[in-house]
């Protein structure tokens, strides 16, 4: 479920969706909770997609990613956790 006209308000609450990385050899099935837009930047700047890896190697491995404001985030793999930063997300 989508909810908010313009990205200023715009939050995704449920569904699922599959993110398949061809060069790597992996997909990941992930749900969303309140990932949030501000309208301050073109990249989420909070909530979380959580999920698990369902195909290639690494199946079975539970995956998340939390947004922490414009381009920054943690990714966690099973129990390997990393802070990044999202090269595509620019402030408005």
């Amino acid at each position: 479920m989508v909810t908010g006209l313009t990205r200023a308000n715009r939050v995704v609450k449920s569904g699922k969706f599959d993110v398949i990385h061809n060069l790597a050899g992996y997909t990941v099935q992930f749900v969303p909770d309140n990932v949030s837009w501000d309208g301050t930047c073109n990249c989420p700047v909070s909530g979380k997609l959580t999920g698990s890896i369902i195909a290639g190697k690494n199946v079975g491995k539970s995956a998340e990613v939390v947004f922490n404001g414009c381009g920054k985030g943690t990714v966690t793999v099973g129990t390997d956790t990393e802070d990044v930063n999202f090269d595509r997300c620019a402030a408005l």
